[in-house]
């Protein structure tokens, strides 16, 4: 579902049978998915009834970490914290990702009240849980692009009428369309494949949504969340399609019983979000937000 072709393309194109391929292996996926869903009943999760101050301590270290990782990078980077300095931002990131993954397993480890252990409730060979959360992303194309689409035209028709509102994608896709540089590559990669992934899925399905279904009707917890994890990106274009993005990963979660899956199915998201912004940098597409 890229947006645009080349005009100087040929057709068939590059972007054209990625897509197609993506397309049509996401409907295939979606098609195994609901039919699995009416077949195999869903493992589900349990639920974390911590106290408030439990909960509140647990939200206090993962946003001083954050704080701490983003300042120790700062702190190593000397005067080089300009925000138009592109390398440094990376390393930030990486910083403040590398900080709260660190304070999330070991409060995981500790097994504390205030840790959200045991986050699963079953147990599944590293295979399956790759499978699972492979076909899960695949399926997620159709619908996650449709939701993009549909975000962009809305946002298209109120620009008409509202020219203040604007649609910049986000910091991080506007430097993958242009970088060259290897090492703030293999950042990106690190932060946004590996750690972002990782840590949003513990922080956002495991932490808080847990919490809020113990609090909450299931339904109520599903929707508080995901509104709070798209907002979380900061990002009006993405906002939709990262609330729908969000609904899936926690379904996975809630069918597999097992967290590692959505963490799989994130990590590939944004693995595709980087290739084709890598390899397509002149081309707006739906799944444009690491």
């Amino acid at each position: 579902m890229l947006a645009a072709i080349q005009p100087e393309a040929t057709f068939p194109n590059a972007e054209t049978a990625c897509e197609t391929v993506l397309l049509v292996g996401g409907l295939l996926a979606l098609a195994w998915q609901i039919r699995c869903a009416k077949t195999v009943p869903a493992k589900g999760v349990p639920v974390w009834p911590a106290p408030w101050l439990d909960f509140g301590v647990w939200l206090w270290v993962v946003c001083c970490m954050a704080l701490v990782g983003s300042s120790l990078a700062k702190l190593l980077l000397g005067n080089h914290t300009d925000p138009s300095d592109e390398f440094g931002l990376m390393i930030r990131a990486t910083a403040m990702h590398g900080a709260i993954l660190a304070a999330q397993l070991t409060m995981l480890w500790q097994k504390k009240s205030w840790s959200p252990a045991p986050v699963n409730s079953v147990k599944l060979p590293r295979a399956r849980i790759f499978k699972l959360g492979a076909l899960a992303w695949l399926a997620s194309y159709p619908v996650v692009g449709l939701a993009s689409y549909g975000c962009q035209w809305v946002l298209h028709w109120v620009s008409q009428f509202n020219p203040a509102v604007s649609t910049p994608p986000q910091q991080t896709v506007e430097i993958l369309s242009h970088t060259t540089n290897p090492a703030q590559l293999v950042l990106m990669a690190v932060s946004f494949v590996f750690l972002a992934p990782i840590n949003e899925e513990l922080f956002f399905r495991a932490g808080l949504y847990r919490f809020a279904k113990s609090r909450l009707p299931a339904r109520y917890a599903l929707i508080i969340v995901n509104l709070l994890f798209a907002a979380a990106h900061a990002n009006l274009l993405m906002f939709f399609p990262l609330f729908v993005l969000g609904i899936l990963l926690t379904r996975l979660y809630e069918r597999t019983g097992n967290i590692a899956a959505p963490m799989v199915f994130h990590a590939l998201f944004n693995l595709t979000n980087m290739a084709l912004i890598l390899l397509f940098p002149n081309t707006v597409g739906p799944l444009n937000s690491p």
